[in-house]
């Protein structure tokens, strides 16, 4: 401003502090978004995005519910996640290919730091180059999260069949902002969607494909319970001499020495793979007190070609079902072995098999007070199932 004149006009120069004030204001306007940009990034147009790990981590509360095990899926075994990977908001699609035949009935994902509501759905492949989602094959209501980051996710609303060794899509439809179910790894191919739903994505909509070590997407499947066919067949093994004489005590067995074998045999035309255990009732010098629940042993897989049968003798029981559980022959042990033939995805109704024990024994004479051989007995018993619905 200029006073030297008292006629001269007074000029003030406001435009100025005007443009100043302005460009101030438009830079604290700007600085967040910038600040924003840097800190959040998207490698796979909008479907993920990244931010600095300073998220708190909830822990998921306890389930009181006694769960099945998944039966299938990716990167499930752990619940190690990438905690600083985002839901953008669009539909994604990620690959998978069982490795069994299976009846899908639930899928989980790892996720949370959400409400939801999201969705989940199994689809098939177009079989194309790039190959990406077809068609819904079976697919989850939308359902709520929890904040804590954990296995989350619904029953499909029908049961699905899904083929060995062929591609499917697990498609996801997250409402935006939840925990990416991601860790480190292999990552799948996987595309995305701005439009559609769970049940139906027109094909020119999916865009990709998009694959990241960091991006390895975490689900888990569970599966239909087979129906199978249970065979217990009893065991005897090994020479029983009370270790007091006593009219008073009984024991399992008369004295005597004894040997059980179980034939199996595959009357169908195809191979059957069956599960076999022993349950151990009474085991040499240590048995069990009166009535007391005994605990099954290990599963152990097996299978027969079509007609083709094997032996399960006195020595398999001992070290192969019941292993170091209990004492080395002649040492006197009886219980059950177990034989479960499950049904498949394929052919739900188990296939018979053939299961006949085999039975031989002979006494002792204690009379002279060292065991002596006496009569000799066999007994051959045709063993059917029962049919166990889960």
């Amino acid at each position: 401003m200029n006073f030297a004149h008292p006629n001269q006009p007074i000029t003030i120069p406001v435009l100025r502090p005007i443009f100043f004030t302005v460009l101030c204001v438009a830079g604290c306007l700007l600085l967040p978004t910038a600040a924003w940009a840097q800190k959040e990034r998207t490698p796979d147009k909008g479907l993920t995005s990244e931010r600095p790990d300073t998220r708190k981590q909830i822990k998921a509360a306890t389930s009181l519910l006694v769960q099945e095990p998944a039966c299938d899926g990716a990167n499930f075994a752990t619940d190690t996640f990438n905690n600083n990977v985002f839901m953008g908001g669009p539909m994604v699609a990620f690959a998978w290919t069982p490795n069994v035949t299976e009846t899908i009935t639930r899928i989980e994902i790892f996720t949370g730091e959400s409400a939801g509501p999201d969705a989940l759905a199994i689809w098939s492949d177009d079989g194309g180059t790039p190959s990406k989602p077809l068609a819904n094959l079976s697919n989850t209501n939308n359902f709520a999260l929890s904040a804590a980051n954990s296995w989350q996710g619904a029953d499909l609303l029908t049961p699905v069949t899904v083929n060995a060794a062929t591609k499917y899509w697990i498609v996801f439809d997250p409402v935006g902002g939840e925990q990416a179910p991601v860790q480190n790894g292999v990552g799948q191919q996987y595309w995305g969607s701005y439009v559609g739903t769970v049940t139906g994505v027109p094909a020119p909509s999916w865009f990709g494909p998009f694959s990241f070590p960091d991006r390895a997407w975490k689900f888990r499947v569970f599966c239909l319970p087979s129906v199978k066919d249970v065979y217990a067949v009893k065991f005897l093994c090994g020479s029983f001499t009370p270790p007091f004489p006593s009219e008073e005590r009984e024991w399992p067995v008369k004295p005597g020495n004894y040997f059980t074998a179980i034939n199996v045999h595959n009357p169908n035309s195809v191979l059957v793979s069956f599960q076999k255990k022993a349950v151990l009732l009474y085991g040499g010098e240590r048995p069990p007190r009166p009535e007391e629940p005994m605990p099954p042993g290990k599963l152990f897989e097996a299978s027969l070609k079509d007609d083709w049968g094997l032996e399960i003798d006195c020595t398999d029981i001992r070290k192969q079902l019941l292993g170091s559980a209990v004492p080395s022959a002649p040492a006197f042990i009886t219980g059950w072995v177990v034989i479960e033939v499950p049904g498949t995805p394929k052919h739900p109704e188990p296939r018979p098999i053939d299961v006949t024990a085999v039975y031989t024994s002979h006494g002792w004479d204690l009379s002279t007070g060292k065991p002596t051989y006496m009569g000799f007995a066999e007994d051959v018993v045709p063993v059917l199932p029962k049919r166990v619905k889960p």
